[in-house]
Parts: C-alpha cells; sequence; structure tokens
C-alpha cells in the first residue's frame, strides 16, 4: 500500500497521523489486508466530518450562537479521541476558529446585555413613586421577566447592578403588603360571590337535562377559577361543597357515556366478527385454488373496504393479517406471470411441470430478495440505524422486502407440498 497523507500502517496496527499539537494515535489493526482496513476508517472519518458540519450550520443558523460554545468544546475534544482517518487538522482548525467567534459574539452580548439592564433598571426606579400598585405590578412583572430573560453581563458590573434591581423589589414588597392589609374588605365581598356559585351549583340538581346542567356548571366553575384568592378556611368549606355538586352531576354523565361506549365497543365487535369470517373465507377460497385469482383479489379488497375504517388493536391485526393475503395473492400472480413470460407453452403444460417451473422461479426470485435485505442490514450496520429510527424510508423499505419475503417462502412451500402429494 502506498503512503498515505494522513494514516500510517506499523507492524499490523493502524495509526492515524498527528495533527496541530496532537501525536500520531493508534485507532486499529489491519484486518484482511491493508487497503480495505484503511477504507473502514476514511469512511469513519465521513461521521466526524458530518457533526462537525452540523454544528458549523446550527451555529449559522441560530439566533443565540453563544448558546453552542459548549458543544463546540465538547466536540474539540472529542474530535481528538475520535477513530477515524481523515483530515483532522482541518476540522481542528475550524472549530477553534468557531471558538474564538463565539467567545467574541459571547463578549459583545454581554456588553449588550448591560446596557438593557440599565435600561430595566431605570424603568424600574421611575416606578417607585406609581401611586396604582396593582397596574404597577403589571408593569414591575414585566421587567422582571425581561431582567431574567436578558442573559449575564460584564463581571466588574455584576454585583452592582443586581445590588440596585433587588433593592428596587425589595421596596415594591413592602408597599405590596400594605395593600394586601387594605384588601381585606375585598376578600369579604369575594367569599360572598364564592357562596353564591356554591348556591347556583346547588340549584342545578333540579335541571331534569344532564347536558345542559353539565354545560352550566362549567360556566360556573371558569366564575369559580376567575373569583380571586379568600382565606383557607372559608375556601375549604365551599370548595368541598362545590366539588361534591361537580362529582355528581359528572357522575351522571360518565354513565350515559359508558353506555355509549358499551354500543361502541358492540359495533367494533360485530366488524371484528365480519372481517374474521371475511379471512377464513378468503383462506379457504386461496387454498382450494379454483378461482381467478385476480377477480378474487379485486372481490376481497372491495368487501374489506365496505366494513369500514375502524381503530382498534385487534381491528389492526387482522388488517395486517388480510393484507398479507393480499400480498400472497400479489406474489402468486406474479409467478404465474413471469413464468408465463419465460414459457410461452406455459399453459399447454401438464400441472406438475407448471409447478416445478413455478418452484425454480420463486427459488431465484427468493435468493435475489435475501441478498438485497442482506445489503440492506449491512447499510444499516455502516450507518448505525436502527429499526424503528428516524430514517423512516430505509426501514420501510427494509420492511417491504422482508414482508415480501416470507410470503414468497409461504408460497414456494405451499408449491412443494403441491409436489409431495
Amino acid at each position: 500500500m502506498k503512503e498515505h497523507p494522513f494514516a500510517i500502517i506499523k507492524d499490523s496496527k493502524i495509526f492515524r497521523k498527528g495533527f496541530c499539537d496532537f501525536p500520531d494515535r493508534e485507532i486499529g489493526e489491519v484486518r484482511d489486508d491493508a487497503e480495505s482496513s484503511v477504507q473502514y476508517f476514511e469512511n469513519r472519518f465521513s461521521i466526524i466530518e458530518q457533526k462537525v458540519a452540523q454544528l458549523e450550520n446550527k451555529i449559522q443558523e441560530s439566533d443565540n450562537k453563544g448558546s453552542y460554545l459548549m458543544k463546540l468544546i465538547h466536540l474539540k475534544e472529542y474530535l481528538t479521541g475520535f477513530d477515524g482517518i481523515g483530515d483532522f487538522e482541518d476540522l481542528y482548525k475550524r472549530l477553534d476558529q468557531k471558538e474564538k467567534y463565539l467567545q467574541e459574539i459571547i463578549l459583545q452580548n454581554r456588553i449588550k446585555n448591560y446596557e438593557i439592564k440599565k435600561a430595566l433598571l431605570e424603568e424600574l426606579e421611575n416606578l417607585k413613586g406609581h401611586f396604582n400598585l396593582p397596574e404597577a405590578g403589571d408593569e414591575i412583572r414585566e421587567i422582571k421577566f425581561n431582567w431574567i430573560k436578558t442573559g449575564a453581563v460584564l463581571e466588574e458590573h455584576r454585583e452592582e447592578i443586581e445590588k440596585r434591581f433587588n433593592a428596587c423589589l425589595d421596596h415594591f414588597t413592602e408597599r405590596l403588603e400594605a395593600y394586601y392589609v387594605d384588601r381585606k374588605l375585598v376578600m369579604e365581598d369575594t367569599v360572598e360571590r364564592y357562596r353564591n356559585l356554591v348556591k347556583q351549583a346547588e340549584d342545578l340538581y333540579k335541571v331534569r337535562d344532564i347536558k345542559e346542567s353539565t354545560r352550566r356548571l362549567k360556566e360556573l366553575q371558569n366564575e369559580w377559577k376567575n373569583l380571586g384568592s379568600i382565606p383557607s378556611e372559608p375556601y375549604i368549606e365551599l370548595k368541598t361543597k362545590f366539588q361534591k355538586i361537580n362529582d355528581d352531576i359528572f357522575a351522571q354523565l360518565r354513565a350515559i357515556k359508558e353506555e355509549e361506549q358499551h354500543h361502541r365497543q358492540r359495533r367494533l365487535q360485530r366488524v371484528i366478527d365480519h372481517k374474521k369470517k371475511l379471512l377464513e373465507e378468503l383462506n379457504d377460497r386461496i387454498r382450494r385454488n379454483a378461482d381467478d385469482l385476480e377477480r378474487l383479489k379485486r372481490e376481497f379488497l372491495d368487501r374489506w373496504k365496505k366494513l369500514g375504517n375502524h381503530f382498534n388493536k385487534e381491528i389492526h391485526i387482522l388488517n395486517d393479517t388480510f393484507f398479507a393475503r393480499i400480498l400472497f395473492i400479489n406474489e402468486k400472480l406474479f409467478v404465474e406471470k413471469l413464468a408465463s413470460r419465460k414459457y410461452s407453452n406455459f399453459d399447454m403444460l401438464d400441472p406438475d411441470r407448471k409447478n416445478r417451473i413455478k418452484i425454480k422461479i420463486l427459488s431465484e426470485l427468493i435468493e435475489r430478495d435475501e441478498n438485497d435485505l442482506s445489503k440492506y442490514n449491512k447499510n444499516m450496520e455502516v450507518f448505525s440505524i436502527r429499526p424503528g429510527s428516524v430514517d423512516q424510508i430505509f426501514n420501510n423499505k427494509r420492511n417491504e422486502k422482508q414482508k415480501s419475503l416470507l410470503v414468497k417462502k409461504e408460497l414456494l412451500e405451499s408449491l412443494k407440498n403441491i409436489n409431495a402429494k
């Protein structure tokens, strides 16, 4: 093997050449031959190359670029210990350049954050003399939210600006305590309004229409939520009464819904029974082999469709089983079609000869499908794709091939059984 720009082979061991200040690194051993072993690690290099490109793209597209600094640092560390063969120096320098870029952004952001927080502090201090505390409270909460949302400032300004901000918040806390003393009378009025809602709920017992009483009860619930806070002792008593009325009325509604659900289950069971019978009939007619398969398929697809779409675990299993039988018919028709193409006199041959021809064709198709499936599985291993992973297209193709292969094997077995008789 000729000299490689990024790898060294010594004593049957493979080394990644050093880059920047990092020394040569042993990453594996020569297996079958040097070329294929090196190729394996060259292929692995695309993994780390892709990770770097993805991070660069995320940084480029993100509005909050500084949040990627630690991810970038961790990726740099990961890169130095990654087993692969390729231009690691280029990747490392790209990450190093991005790190400096992000650090500069963070520095500029902290300067900008300081200006934002100075402006917020000024707004908060201007509210100290505001007469209407609840009105000012909305503005204070918004300022506090924006303060928390704004990132860190430069270290030399942090303590002083946080101290002034917290002093303003303490001022409003003291005023708020005085405000709640004045709210005592308001609380008494609110308690009375809670009592009135309980009385209205009790009156709903007299309403004979369950749906109407439920609708009205939900309206009372919304009013209850919007009344505001009261002392815990009267609230617990009133809440208990109100909740009991809710439970009683909703229990009646649940009874109605359970009856409806029972009817729905019975309807589903009828569909399940119909589908089971239809499957039994289809299997019987396939076994008897006395029908025109194309017509048989159309007939049963139409009958199955007329049973409607329903969502149920057992129905889902029956659907899978049904369409597996349709696939069986399709494979059988396909084999017949191939046989007719290969042998112009196929229709004139005796049944035993026809059967041997179809067995030969099926064996070839199965061998082809097994090879294709083996390639799919190897690709899944190389690209670290798991069954059921996000690469749905790849998995769907693999699953389709598996289903088709199983049906072909079933068909082959049935043909061999015919020959054995």
